[in-house]
């Protein structure tokens, strides 16, 4: 009787521990969710850019957000593992104070969900462009400067919030969510890609 009490319990917590696992980390943002299919006809443009991965470049989402501008969805498979949101151009603003303004924001917000960033810089002025008013020039090279948060989930799940460089006085704000599947789907492709290689060589 024992013996099988303690094989219900072990099912319980099995069960339980598959649970947690299916509902933690970091959820798909704007209301899609990780591994649903995607019409590609319904995409503004679709591009397969490796084995089994299609990128979705769409304006429209399940639950939209202020100046947000578009989105890539990557498919693994024909399931969402990847979303990266670009938001609109900031304009006319060689200092940067609207650009930091923005994602000092946007890092709060998801602080409060995630709580304190894993890894986070905020650099600049250490290259080639030092002036004050060439903030987003900055931005754009390498060892220059750097705006970037990162926050990891224990399910493997990410979530990352940037400010990029255009030119002079534009910039952008981009937030990039990777599902727990997403690491899993890259390590998958590469051994089919070796494995493809192997095959023709």
């Amino acid at each position: 009787m024992k013996q099988i009490t303690n094989i219900i319990l072990a099912i319980l917590l099995l069960t339980i521990a598959s649970f947690a696992t299916e509902t933690a980390g970091a959820k798909a943002p704007l209301g899609f969710k990780w591994g649903q299919e995607v019409n590609l006809s319904e995409c503004e443009d679709f591009e397969e850019v490796a084995m089994y991965f299609v990128t979705c470049k769409t304006k429209t989402v399940p639950k939209p957000i202020q100046n947000l501008d578009f989105v890539y969805l990557l498919l693994y498979k024909g399931n969402l593992v990847k979303i990266t949101a670009f938001m609109e151009n900031i304009e006319d603003d060689p200092y940067g104070t609207k650009g930091t303004k923005a994602y000092e924001n946007m890092k709060s917000i998801l602080s409060k969900k995630y709580g304190e960033p894993a890894s986070s810089a905020e650099i600049i002025g250490r290259e080639l462009y030092q002036e004050s008013s060439e903030f987003y020039q900055c931005l754009m090279y390498s060892g220059c400067g750097m705006f970037f948060s990162f926050w990891g989930e224990e399910d493997g799940s990410q979530v990352a919030v940037q400010l990029s460089g255009l030119e002079r006085g534009r910039g952008f704000i981009k937030l990039i969510y990777e599902s727990k599947a997403y690491k899993k789907a890259m390590i998958e492709a590469k051994q089919y890609t070796n494995q493809e290689a192997s095959e023709n060589l």
